[in-house]
């Protein structure tokens, strides 16, 4: 086998050397072009899909026009309006049409009705966006109250109201750090969060549907709880 000499060594690196500087040659060259082209490309993706959504929000507009009034096509079709002004950052565009699904809901006495939570949620999660978190608030409790009344209180459907509302003070806790309400904040989001985790404990061994739906929202609400932790221990708020 053949050895390497001390003078290949040196060439081999003297070769690598012209090398890298020939390639940081070109990058400095075409680089920024490369760049350039690389963001007109995205910025042309991005404007021909946001051209595509408002289209599809104008076709379904026009559509939900020659619907009945408080059909479930229409409160679908309006549904979707809300969520595609949404992803176009119409927030207020987006509660208007949330509302007017909400105002159109008939909600039964005797039995559970999913559309009118899924409603709550789909505004909670805007209020959120938006940063009305005091109406955030009332829907998420709402939501809470209502599941409740309908499962008792270790129900699933209950640990994922909590866990809502414990991510939803843990959100303000972290957004403003010099709020005089942030030990506050914390506290409330450790108390939901804790019950939580408790009801997905319960269910984690069920057969079924039941324990994995248990088991996946457990692992994310103890993610939360662990974001809560480290919160508290960095501001040195004690639980």
């Amino acid at each position: 086998m053949r050895m390497i000499s001390r003078v290949d060594v040196t060439s081999a690196c003297r070769y690598l050397a012209w090398a890298g500087l020939f390639i940081a040659a070109i990058a400095g060259w075409f680089g920024p072009a490369f760049r350039d082209a690389s963001k007109a490309r995205l910025d042309s993706s991005t404007s021909a899909y946001l051209d595509r959504e408002k289209a599809r929000s104008l076709a379904l507009e026009k559509f939900s026009d020659t619907l009945p009034g408080n059909t479930q096509q229409l409160k679908t079709a309006s549904r979707n309006i809300a969520l595609i002004h949404r992803e176009l950052r119409d927030n207020e565009a987006a509660a208007a049409k949330l509302k007017s699904v909400h105002d159109a809901i008939e909600v039964p006495q005797d039995r559970y009705c999913s559309e009118y939570v899924e409603n709550l949620l789909d505004q909670a999660n805007l209020h959120d966006d938006s940063g009305n978190f005091t109406e955030a608030r009332t829907c998420y409790e709402s939501i809470l109250a209502y599941d409740r009344k309908h499962f008792g209180e270790h129900d699933l459907k209950v640990a994922r109201d909590l866990n809502n509302l414990g991510l939803h003070y843990l959100t303000l806790g972290q957004a403003f750090e010099h709020n005089p309400n942030r030990q506050n904040e914390f506290a409330e989001a450790f108390h939901y969060l804790q019950h939580s985790m408790q009801i997905y404990r319960e269910h984690r061994t069920d057969n079924g549907n039941d324990g994995v739906v248990a088991r996946h929202n457990l692992s994310i609400c103890q993610r939360n709880f662990n974001v809560l932790i480290a919160e508290l221990q960095e501001a040195k708020i004690d639980r």
